[in-house]
């Protein structure tokens, strides 16, 4: 009964050893910049800066070429005034373009952003589950960790080989 009880205690002592949780830290912008899929938003949001920026670039060419016509002629009063207000609407309307495309540049990455932070938490906990991390942060997040291991390489090693 005795060898039973020092056996026992042997096991779970071995078991508790290896039971032992971790604590680590990953660089995040490495694991998102390794990912797929933020390389495809990445791109995306360059094609959309890039089919904004064209439209934006020929309602200035427009206000360019008007403002260039303007210049050569005689007005009367009542018709500078007509040509002034045109070109500030012109411009306006520039402007408003201008600030609706970097609201809606700003909001795709956002939502981009989202999906890939979803993705990150979501892996990141199959990770720690399957390797007995306890606490796993991000490195931008530490101030200080005594003992902490970098999981950067082997987490980005892990979503590799899930996709």
């Amino acid at each position: 009964m005795k060898k039973l009880i020092v056996l026992f205690a042997l096991i779970m002592v071995s078991c508790m050893g290896m039971a032992q949780h971790s604590n680590g830290y990953y660089d995040h912008e490495s694991v998102k910049e390794s990912l797929p899929s933020f390389q495809r938003n990445k791109d995306a949001i360059e094609a959309l800066k890039g089919k904004y920026n064209d439209s934006l670039l020929g309602m200035v060419s427009v206000l360019q070429s008007n403002v260039s016509h303007s210049t050569n002629i005689d007005y009367t009063p009542a018709e500078l005034k007509r040509v002034q207000d045109s070109l500030q609407r012109l411009q306006q309307r520039i402007q408003s373009f201008q600030a609706n495309a970097l609201e809606a540049i700003d909001k795709k990455q956002r939502g981009l952003d989202a999906e890939v932070a979803v993705f990150i938490a979501k892996i990141i906990r199959e990770y720690c589950e399957s390797r007995n991390i306890a606490v796993l942060t991000r490195k931008s997040d530490l101030a200080y960790c005594r003992d902490c291991k970098d999981y950067t390489k082997d987490l980005i090693q892990f979503i590799e080989s899930r996709l």
